[in-house]
């Protein structure tokens, strides 16, 4: 075989290089894509909250051991609403319809014991002592929304208005511990500067109409004239609350006893 002439050569050792080249670059892409199948990234565990289990409308108890089980394992916020909001629900109890319901008061996530028993012939409002009240209007004058919660509280002797609850001095327990440090309830005023410990709390209404007694949704809370709150709806339940504003409102022992 003859030599390639000397012009040939410059032509076949660039080829060659080209030849290279592209079998280099072949070898780099398949590295590259080999790589990448074995180091395709995982899912990483996705961190759920953990479900809260709720019987009935499902509140826990009061005795503050869990913020679930102060305040509700329904999990949801109330919504903050007007007393004409709340209105909404219904045209309240007319002259000698009898509407039934609980109530409850709640400082700092604790229920207070019901009140005793009262009666008041004016409004058609009576309590049982065990955190129920009936309401039947005598006349036009207390029916309809005229049927309120400041009806039911003045019954009771609490006075209640915006950011404010003066609870009587038959209140029992007249006080309780909160974080190591004794909290005076009986013939106490809760106002804005008020804590529950080191936080700071806010006056409301928790208001659950008859379906939210029965399935802890759509529970609304009144903070601003909350005493205007009508008993709408047959089968209400309504807590008087001094607890910190993040809370999640629970029924009262009352309700949950039915």
């Amino acid at each position: 075989m003859t030599d390639p002439s000397p012009s040939d050569r410059p032509t076949r050792t660039r080829a060659l290089v080209w030849v290279l080249v592209v079998v280099a670059t072949i070898a780099t892409i398949a590295v590259v894509v080999v790589f990448a199948g074995d180091d395709e990234p995982t899912s990483a565990p996705v961190n759920t909250p953990s479900s809260t289990t709720h019987g009935g409308a499902g509140h826990g108890d009061d005795t503050g051991s869990s913020t679930t089980q102060q305040y509700g394992s329904h999990g949801m916020a109330p919504e903050v609403v007007t007393p004409a909001r709340v209105g909404r629900l219904g045209p309240g109890p007319a002259v000698g319809q009898t509407f039934t319901g609980s109530f409850g008061l709640n400082v700092c996530g604790r229920f207070l014991e019901p009140p005793a028993a009262a009666t008041d012939a004016e409004s058609g409002m009576s309590t049982d002592g065990t955190g129920r009240f009936q309401v039947t209007p005598p006349d036009a004058d207390s029916a309809g929304h005229e049927a309120d919660v400041d009806e039911l509280m003045e019954l009771i002797g609490v006075d209640l208005s915006t950011g404010r609850v003066t609870f009587p001095a038959t209140t029992t327990p007249a006080q309780f511990q909160i974080n190591n440090t004794s909290m005076a309830v009986a013939g106490a005023t809760f106002g804005p500067d008020s804590r529950c410990g080191s936080v700071d709390t806010v006056v409301q209404v928790w208001v659950y109409s008859a379906d939210a007694v029965r399935t802890g949704e759509g529970v609304m809370a009144v903070e601003v004239d909350p005493e205007d709150t009508p008993i709408a709806q047959d089968g209400m339940a309504l807590v008087v609350t001094v607890t910190p504003e993040s809370s999640l409102p629970t029924l009262p022992p009352s309700a949950l006893a039915r």
